[in-house]
């Protein structure tokens, strides 16, 4: 009779796993859905500048610091959805007036005072005279000018237009977080077992 019992229990402990790995599935699918949820992107007013620069020439060109009142931002990291868009923006912009093969960035805060910050830092690097170096003789070379010619762009002539994120990126947080969510899944299997 006891092996009867014994066969009784083993099942129902295996029967009780089975459902615990259920419930466990069921639970982090609920997580995972509520993840998924709050991966959709904020609306918000940010403000922007470009910058374009090519490894052909001593060319530089800045935007001014631009509002743009409609921004798709991810709600976690804050990070600016369809960067890439306002980069071409920029750059078909300037193909436009003639200076094609430009390499072209956005950079963006929330806070205006800082955007000006950022890009006062960044226009001060392309502004800046080379230091001035001392002959074999000793004496004081002149200032040698600026290695780049700073050209700027006002927000008369170019502006940045609002982007609206395309089904893609938001199909792609959503796929990235599955595959978290099922590598952590898959760890935490390993750790039980």
């Amino acid at each position: 009779m006891t092996d009867g019992a014994d066969s009784t229990k083993q099942y129902k402990t295996e029967k009780e796993m089975k459902i615990t790995k259920i419930a466990l599935a069921s639970i982090a699918l609920a997580c995972f859905s509520s993840l998924s949820a709050s991966a959709k992107n904020e609306v918000k007013t940010a403000y922007i500048f470009g910058f374009a620069s090519s490894f052909n020439d001593s060319t530089v060109y800045f935007t001014d610091v631009q509002k743009v009142d409609s921004a798709y931002f991810t709600r976690k990291n804050k990070f600016l959805v369809s960067r890439e868009n306002y980069s071409y923006q920029l750059r078909d912009y300037l193909e436009q007036k003639g200076a094609g093969n430009r390499t072209c960035i956005v950079m963006f805060d929330f806070n205006q005072k800082k955007a000006e910050k950022k890009w006062n830092k960044l226009y001060a690097r392309y502004i800046q005279k080379p230091k001035a170096k001392k002959a074999k003789n000793g004496q004081q070379m002149n200032d040698a000018p600026s290695p780049y010619q700073v050209k700027t762009i006002n927000s008369t002539d170019f502006h940045f237009s609002s982007v609206q994120p395309n089904d893609e990126e938001v199909e792609e947080v959503k796929v990235k977080k599955a595959k978290k969510a099922k590598k952590e899944k898959r760890r935490k299997g390993a750790k039980t077992e």
